[in-house]
């Protein structure tokens, strides 16, 4: 893990010290902390994997059988999507934006800085 490819409010798995593994959303503290202790940070911070229940979550709808979409249009011909197989639960092809697709988007995180880079607002996780 690199604090570069983070932002404050990008969502990772907390390791509690009884051991159970929270979703926490990362202040500046915590950008700090990896700054300046990454063998410290990682052990009890990780990825989370993009699955469907945090397409779900972030508002992404179901377009057709295994291709979720967001809410927000960019304009008519341009729609921010996300293309994810149901059925393995392996992301397929990545993530869509006028026929480009990102298939490195595999991580919680990840797409949300994406989504904030090309919208300039946050993906709403409020429903989790």
């Amino acid at each position: 893990m690199e604090a570069k490819e983070f932002r404050t409010g990008n969502l990772l798995n907390y390791t509690t010290s009884e051991g159970d593994i929270l979703p926490t959303s990362l202040d500046w503290q915590d950008l700090k902390w990896l700054e300046e202790d990454p063998e410290g940070f990682e052990p009890v911070n990780g990825y989370i994997p993009l699955t469907e229940e945090w397409l779900l979550k972030f508002g992404f709808e179901i377009v057709y059988d295994s291709v979720y979409r967001t809410r927000y249009d960019l304009s008519e011909d341009y729609r921010f999507g996300y293309d994810f197989n149901k059925l393995t639960n392996f992301v397929s092809k990545g993530c869509r934006f006028k026929g480009y697709y990102f298939n490195h988007i595999l991580y919680v995180h990840q797409i949300q800085n994406l989504y904030f880079s090309l919208t300039g607002k946050e993906l709403d996780y409020g429903r989790m």
